[in-house]
Parts: C-alpha cells; sequence; structure tokens
C-alpha cells in the first residue's frame, strides 16, 4: 500500500453543504473535496487537520441548539 492509499477521504456519506459550502458530514470545503485526489499526502494530512477542527467548531456552535 502507497502513502496516498493510507490517506484516504474522510467522507462519511453525509454529503450536505452549509452556507459556508462546508460539508456537515466530514468538514471539508466544497474546492478540498473536488481537489482531494490532486493533494499530495502532506496536503491531505492538513487538510484532515482543518476538518476535524471544523467538525468541532460546528459542534459547539450547535450544541445549545441540541440541547
Amino acid at each position: 500500500m502507497n502513502l496516498d492509499e493510507a490517506i484516504k477521504s474522510p467522507c462519511v456519506r453525509m454529503c450536505t453543504l452549509d452556507d459556508d459550502d462546508i460539508c456537515i458530514g466530514c468538514g471539508r470545503s466544497l474546492e478540498e473535496i473536488k481537489q482531494w485526489n490532486a493533494y499530495t499526502p502532506f496536503e491531505r494530512t492538513e487538510k484532515l487537520v482543518i476538518c476535524r477542527q471544523r467538525r468541532y467548531q460546528r459542534r459547539i456552535k450547535y450544541r445549545p441548539m441540541l440541547s
């Protein structure tokens, strides 16, 4: 297995974009989704960190609404 195969897309098949064109499932922007296969392994790793941060911020933002 090469490194490109080891860093798979974070897609969770919950593809719905919010008002900022960020997927509520994986946390990627529309542009990141389109470019995923062109990214190097290093870029993919960077994007995964950013996506994790976006999902965390989304939970904080909408948690009061869920209570």
